[in-house]
C-alpha cells in the first residue's frame, strides 16, 4: 500500500508539467511505475498536495519580486527610467489586478498577454486540434502585412 506522501513526491514533475491531467492517468501511472494500485481519491488528494506546493513556491517567489526590483533599481539606476512608459510594451502573464497594476505606474505603456496564456485560454474552447497550428502561425507574424496575409490563409 502506497500513502498519500509518496505519489507526490514520485509524480511531482509530471503533475507540475500536465496540471490537467487526469486522475485516472495518475492512478495508470501509479500503478505502471510503481506497481500499486491505488484508488482516485488518494490520486486527488496527492495533486491536491502538488499544487499546494506548486502555489506555496509560486508566493515564496513573488515575494522576492520586490527585492529584485530593488536590486535592480540599485545596479541600474538609469536603465529602469521608463517615465509614464511610452514606447515600451510589457508582456505578462493574465495575473489577476497586474494590468490595473501597470496601467497605474505606467499609463501609457502597452500591455499584452502572453501568447501561450492567450492560446490556453482559446484552446479551452473547445477548438479543434488543427486549429492549435493557424494560432501559432498568426503569433508569428512580424508585421502587419504578414499578419494579414496569415489570416486571409485561414479564410481561404
Amino acid at each position: 500500500m502506497v500513502n498519500v506522501a509518496v505519489i507526490p513526491d514520485h509524480f511531482e514533475a509530471t503533475i507540475r508539467d500536465h496540471p490537467k491531467m487526469k486522475l485516472k492517468e495518475i492512478q495508470q501511472r501509479v500503478a505502471s511505475e510503481i506497481h500499486v494500485n491505488v484508488n482516485l481519491t488518494r490520486c486527488k488528494r496527492a495533486k491536491k498536495r502538488v499544487n499546494e506546493r506548486l502555489s506555496g513556491n509560486f508566493k515564496a517567489e513573488f515575494a522576492l519580486l520586490w527585492d529584485y526590483a530593488d536590486e535592480l533599481r540599485a545596479k541600474n539606476p538609469a536603465d529602469l527610467d521608463l517615465e509614464d512608459g511610452f514606447g515600451f510594451t510589457i508582456i505578462s502573464d493574465q495575473q489577476k489586478g497586474l494590468e490595473i497594476a501597470i496601467n497605474d505606474i505606467l499609463p501609457r505603456v502597452e500591455h499584452r498577454n502572453c501568447a501561450r496564456h492567450v492560446f490556453a485560454n482559446w484552446i479551452g474552447r473547445k477548438k479543434p486540434k488543427s486549429c492549435e497550428f493557424d494560432f501559432w502561425e498568426i503569433v508569428k507574424a512580424t508585421d502587419e502585412r504578414d499578419l494579414e496575409d496569415k489570416f486571409e490563409g485561414q479564410k481561404r
